[in-house]
């Protein structure tokens, strides 16, 4: 039985771990004719435009990048507004935008949020109004509208509860609900033996206060940042008629059942506890280039640890000669060439796995 060479490619671009690595400033734009509070503005609001700079597919287009379209797709997009009456205090929430594919879908304690992708470049726009008196930070969570707290309860709209300003005024009243810091435990659902399709859950972070205490300030701020992708992409390069295998499913041992947001973090305890890990089910392997060259965004997890030990299970049938088939399984365990040798990699990054051969299958 000849063995030929096999590669699974974790997607480039991809950043999983560690700080968001957000490109991230703030600056103002003058409107024209402006001086102080334009007319017809409202005293108590200002104009923050924000710079997401990603190639977002707003609608089903056609598209060319690292990212399929699929994966650049969002059809949610919250931001959630915190507020706080100094640069350095506590900052609890003060309101919420979103954005929605079908706008029936809207939540009904959220401000709407248009989103406009850019013709010519790679820069989604969206402007807020934000209420003026403290100083402001902006997280935002795509393609994902339940986020689960610290104990493992989905959060709910009646758990998130405004600042409250004096009336008419810009004076804080009362503290929000969440805070800050509890706000950040906030993960993604826990899946059990869940596989991860498009849209995927993406987030992204203004977390240089904006002042917003000045209420004679007429100018819109402008607020740049990047979404970054929760999941790694894996591209499973397999030509059947060469290398006498068709695979026929794909799934994943040791994956991690969920991701942080803020910053993109495992979830769970290191090393992992019991019901850290999962297997994910068997996932058909169809689609373009499906056992005839690439096929991208064969699989998707988050972010995973070395010491998790994550495989990827493929399973199909091996050609033994023109008359015979063999039902087969390999277990593909995520390692790369170090220094010291082979050794296992950790889905955080930019990676490709090579195997020089086909493991010994399982049956």
């Amino acid at each position: 039985m000849t063995r030929r060479k096999r590669m699974i490619h974790c997607m480039h671009g991809f950043l999983l771990m560690g700080s968001l690595l957000l490109y991230s400033c703030s600056g103002e734009t003058q409107l024209d004719g402006e001086n102080g509070t334009p007319e017809g503005k409202d005293p108590l609001r200002q104009e923050v435009l924000l710079n997401i700079n990603n190639k977002l597919v707003l609608h089903k287009t056609a598209t060319r990048d690292i990212a399929t379209a699929e994966e650049n797709a969002i059809s949610t997009l919250d931001v959630y507004v915190f507020g706080s009456p100094t640069e350095d205090g506590t900052y609890t929430f003060q309101e919420r935008f979103a954005y929605r594919e079908n706008t029936d879908d809207l939540p009904a304690d959220a401000k709407e949020l248009i989103l406009n992708a850019g013709a010519t470049d790679n820069v989604t726009t969206g402007l807020l109004s934000l209420h003026r008196g403290l100083f402001v930070k902006l997280y935002c969570i795509a393609n994902d509208t339940k986020p689960v707290n610290a104990d493992d309860i989905e959060v709910e709209a009646d758990d998130f509860i405004p600042i409250t300003f004096t009336t008419g005024g810009s004076i804080m009243e009362r503290e929000g609900s969440p805070t800050e810091a509890d706000f950040l435990k906030y993960h993604t659902r826990l899946l059990i033996g869940d596989i991860l399709n498009t849209p995927l859950t993406m987030s992204g972070a203004q977390t240089l206060p904006l002042d917003l205490t000045d209420a004679s300030v007429g100018t819109r701020l402008q607020v740049n940042f990047k979404l970054t992708r929760l999941a790694a992409r894996f591209d499973v390069v397999n030509k059947a008629d060469e290398s006498r295998f068709t695979i026929e499913s794909i799934s994943m041992g040791n994956t991690r059942r969920g991701a942080g947001y803020f910053p993109i973090v495992t979830c769970g305890a290191h090393p992992a506890a019991d019901g850290d890990l999962t297997t994910t089910t068997d996932k058909p392997f169809m689609g373009d280039n499906a056992n005839t060259g690439t096929r991208q965004g064969a699989f998707y997890c988050y972010p995973s640890m070395q010491e998790d030990e994550g495989f990827l299970m493929l399973k199909g049938h091996y050609k033994v000669n023109e008359t015979e088939t063999k039902e087969v399984s390999y277990r593909i365990p995520f390692r790369q060439r170090g220094v010291m040798g082979r050794k296992l990699i950790w889905i955080l990054t930019t990676t490709t796995a090579t195997l020089s051969a086909l493991p010994k299958p399982m049956n």
